[in-house]
C-alpha cells in the first residue's frame, strides 16, 4: 500500500519514508561533508549501536577498504563500533582499528576486549590489528597466541611475529609446544624453530 501512494502521491514520499530511510539519507549526506567536524562524529557515533543504520553510520566515518591512516579522534567511535549489537559493524570496525595511530591506549584496550567477542571472526579480527596497532610485546604476543588457535594461515602468521620477538615471546611457549606435537609437518617445523629462538624455558623445551 505504501508503495502505491507513493507511486499516486510523488509529494508524500519523503513523509511515508520510514525512520530508517530517513537516517541513511541523512547519514548519506553526511557522508558527503569531510572532513568530519567533532559534531558530525558525535552524530554519526549515536547510530553505531543500531542495527538498521550502524553499518550504514560506520561507512560514513570510514573510508571501508582504503589504506589510508585514521585519524585519533576516530578511536572512540571505533570503540563504541566494537560494542555494537550488529555483528557487521563490530566486524567491520575490527578490521580498520589497526589503520589508527600506533600504540593509541583507547584502541588498545577495546580491541583486548574484542578477544572475548562471542564471534569467531570480530576475535580473529581483533588479535590481528592488535598485531599491527601496537608496538608493545605485552600487547602483540598474547595476540599472536590467540592466532596460534586459529586455521594455519594465521598460524603462519603468529609464527613468523613471534620469531622476530625472541624472548620477549616467552608467554607464546606453552602454544608452540601444543604445535610442535600437532599433526600438521609444516607447523611443527616453524613451532620447534620459533621455540629455540625464544631461548627461554631452555630444559622443557629440550
Amino acid at each position: 500500500m505504501l508503495a502505491l501512494v507513493r507511486q499516486q502521491v510523488p509529494s508524500r514520499r519523503a513523509w511515508l519514508m520510514s525512520q530508517s530511510e530517513r537516517h541513511q539519507r541523512s547519514i548519506n549526506v553526511l557522508r558527503q561533508m569531510q572532513p568530519h567536524s567533532k559534531e558530525i562524529i558525535a552524530v554519526l557515533s549515536a547510530h553505531l549501536n543500531n542495527t538498521n543504520t550502524g553499518i550504514w553510520a560506520l561507512n560514513a566515518l570510514v573510508p571501508i577498504g582504503d589504506r589510508e591512516p585514521l585519524h585519533a579522534e576516530m578511536a572512540e567511535p571505533l570503540t563504541v563500533a566494537l560494542r555494537s549489537a550488529d555483528v557487521g559493524v563490530r566486524r567491520t570496525a575490527a578490521s580498520v582499528m589497526h589503520r589508527l595511530p600506533s600504540d593509541h591506549p583507547l584502541a588498545i584496550t577495546s580491541l583486548q576486549r574484542s578477544l572475548g567477542d562471542p564471534d569467531q571472526l570480530v576475535r580473529m579480527l581483533a588479535a590481528m590489528a592488535l598485531t599491527r596497532a601496537s608496538t608493545n610485546a605485552s600487547v602483540i604476543v598474547p595476540a599472536y597466541v590467540h592466532l596460534l588457535q586459529q586455521d594455519p594461515q594465521f598460524k603462519k602468521h603468529a609464527l613468523a611475529g613471534i620469531v622476530r620477538l625472541e624472548s620477549q615471546a616467552a608467554e607464546a611457549v606453552p602454544a608452540l609446544m601444543r604445535i610442535a606435537k600437532g599433526e600438521h609437518g609444516e607447523l611443527r617445523q616453524r613451532a620447534v624453530y620459533a621455540l629455540g629462538r625464544i631461548h627461554c624455558e631452555g630444559e622443557r623445551v629440550l
